[in-house]
């Protein structure tokens, strides 16, 4: 469970970006793919959570064969790989208002 801690700290920084754009521009400017960017890594978010905690709970089983070990590694992988897909996308599509 060490892996999924920092993952609760992306959840804010997608609100603020989206916050951000949306007080940069007045409400009939504002684009609209922000709020739908926003959702869809907010979703992504939710699946690397996921998948970090189903990492940890294998980790008992994982001692006991290699295919265990295989899992656990190939799941925290996976929930770091959509992590950075959750906060990345932030950081390149911040507009300068």
């Amino acid at each position: 469970m060490v892996s999924v801690g920092f993952l609760f700290l992306i959840d804010p920084v997608i609100e603020i970006w989206r916050r951000y754009i949306a007080s940069c521009l007045p409400s009939h400017q504002q684009p609209g793919w922000v709020r739908k960017v926003a959702i869809i890594l907010k979703i992504g978010l939710l699946a690397a959570i996921a998948t970090g905690v189903a990492g940890a709970a294998q980790v008992s089983s994982a001692f006991d064969s290699q295919s265990g070990v295989d899992t656990v590694k190939s799941l925290r992988k996976v929930s770091y790989i959509l992590s950075l897909g959750a906060s990345h996308p932030v950081l390149l599509l911040y507009d300068n208002c």
